[in-house]
C-alpha cells in the first residue's frame, strides 16, 4: 500500500489558529472524489468550538465516545448526504475546511486522511502504479504545492 501526500498552497491563516486558507480547493475536491470511489465509511473529528461543523455532522452521523483526546468523533456509512457535504459544503464561512480531521475507510482500511483542517492530506492506494496515477492527477491541480508518495509499512 502507498500514501500519496498532498500539500496545497496557503494564502493566509484564518481566525482559527489551527486552520489555513488555501489558494484554491480544487485539490480537496479532486482528492475527496478519488477517495470516495472506494471508501464506504467516514470518521470526522472536531473540536468543541467548531460549532457549525458539529451541527452539520451531528445530523448525519453517530457521535462516538472518545476517551483518548478531547475531540468530538462522528462515524457512519458514506451516503449521498456525506458525499455532498465533503464535495460541496466543506468550507466554513471564513473559508477554511470545516473539520479538524476527516478519515475515509473501506472496511477497516484507511483510504483518505486529512488532519489539521486540510494541512496534512493523504490518499491511500493498493499499488505503486495506482499511486503514480493519483500523484499525476493531483499535480494537475494548480493550487497544489507538492505531492509525494511513500510506502505504507
Amino acid at each position: 500500500m502507498y500514501n500519496i501526500w498532498i500539500s496545497a498552497k496557503i494564502i493566509s491563516s484564518s481566525e482559527n489558529p489551527l486552520a489555513n486558507i488555501y489558494k484554491s480547493y480544487d485539490w480537496w475536491e479532486k482528492a475527496i472524489s478519488i477517495a470516495l470511489k472506494t471508501a464506504d465509511r467516514y470518521e470526522f473529528r472536531l473540536w468543541s468550538d467548531d460549532v457549525k461543523s458539529i451541527e452539520d455532522i451531528s445530523l448525519l452521523g453517530e457521535k462516538i465516545d472518545n476517551f483518548e483526546t478531547n475531540e468530538l468523533v462522528y462515524k457512519g456509512l458514506i451516503d449521498d448526504r456525506i458525499k455532498r457535504l465533503l464535495l460541496n459544503d466543506y468550507l466554513t464561512s471564513s473559508g477554511y475546511i470545516k473539520w479538524f480531521t476527516v478519515n475515509l475507510y473501506r472496511n477497516d482500511e484507511l483510504k483518505f486522511y486529512s488532519s489539521h483542517y486540510g494541512e496534512e492530506v493523504a490518499i491511500t492506494v493498493n499499488n505503486y502504479n495506482e499511486a503514480l496515477d493519483v500523484k499525476k492527477m493531483m499535480e494537475q491541480s494548480f493550487s497544489v504545492e507538492e505531492v509525494w508518495i511513500d510506502e505504507v509499512i
